[in-house]
C-alpha cells in the first residue's frame, strides 16, 4: 500500500496538479488547506481534505495524524518534502 502524503497548496497551480500526479500512481492524499471549498469534487474518493493553517499548530497535528509523507507546496517559495514518523498504512 501507499504511503499517505500531506499536500499544502493543493489548491495552487502547482499543487493541483502536483495532486493529480499523486493520486494517479496511487497515493491517498492529505491535502491541508484553509479554502476546503476550493477542492470540492476535485479530489479522489481515497484522499480527504482536512481545513486548516501551518500556523496553526492544532490544525498541523490533525493534518499529520497518520501521514508518512509531507509535501509542502509553495511553503516559503521552495518544494519541501519529509518523511514524518507516523504512519497510515
Amino acid at each position: 500500500m501507499k504511503p499517505w502524503i500531506l499536500l499544502t497548496g493543493a489548491t495552487g497551480y502547482i499543487g493541483g496538479r502536483l495532486l493529480k500526479l499523486l493520486e494517479a500512481e496511487g497515493h491517498p492524499v492529505c491535502c491541508f488547506t484553509l479554502r476546503p471549498e476550493f477542492l470540492q469534487g476535485r479530489v479522489a474518493a481515497r484522499s480527504e481534505v482536512v481545513t486548516g493553517n501551518v500556523l496553526d499548530a492544532d490544525s498541523l497535528r490533525r493534518a499529520t495524524n497518520g501521514v508518512q509523507l509531507l509535501f509542502a507546496g509553495m511553503l516559503c517559495g521552495i518544494a519541501r518534502v519529509a518523511e514524518h514518523p507516523s504512519g497510515k498504512t
